[in-house]
């Protein structure tokens, strides 16, 4: 599984301008390849630097628990606000994508819809119907998605 890092700090912690960070950072900053190695992780790209006060890193690991052991062992989170972000290849995103259903209509699906479905909402079960009432869309997006009609659909 591929994770992407990105930690961010202030330019008060940067190790540009603090003797604190940097000391640590020169310290920790040769070791990740090690760390990362010895959590289990390997490092795609990165870690990469930049002016805008953040730290990019790729990686992989077989679970996201030998990722944050890394961002732990290398010091990160001690300057940083650390992203751990779950990623995967585009090829992979654009295979889940094809099989994903989207929830959205385009305007001439919403267009039928909205021509050819009676307006129905959902109550929660237990509420007066007449007392509560959820908006057109939501009934007429709820209708057209196809979800299960439990827990007190009406028709107006």
């Amino acid at each position: 599984m591929e994770f992407v890092l990105l930690a961010t700090h202030t330019p008060e912690t940067c190790p540009m301008s603090n003797s604190k960070t940097r000391d640590l950072f020169l310290k920790f900053g040769p070791e990740i390849p090690n760390l990362a190695k010895k959590a289990g992780v390997k490092l795609l790209a990165g870690p990469l630097v930049n002016a805008e006060h953040i730290i990019t890193t790729v990686v992989e690991a077989d679970k996201i628990e030998a990722t944050n052991q890394f961002v732990t062992e290398s010091k990160l989170e001690h300057f940083n606000r650390v992203r751990i972000i779950p990623s995967v290849p585009l090829k992979e995103g654009l295979e889940e994508v094809a099989k994903q259903h989207t929830i959205f209509l385009n305007d001439s699906r919403a267009a039928a819809v909205f021509r050819d479905t009676p307006f129905r909402t959902r109550v929660p079960a237990g509420l007066d119907a007449g007392r509560f009432k959820i908006g057109l869309q939501f009934g007429v997006l709820h209708e057209a998605l196809g979800f299960p009609e439990e827990g007190g659909l009406f028709e107006t």
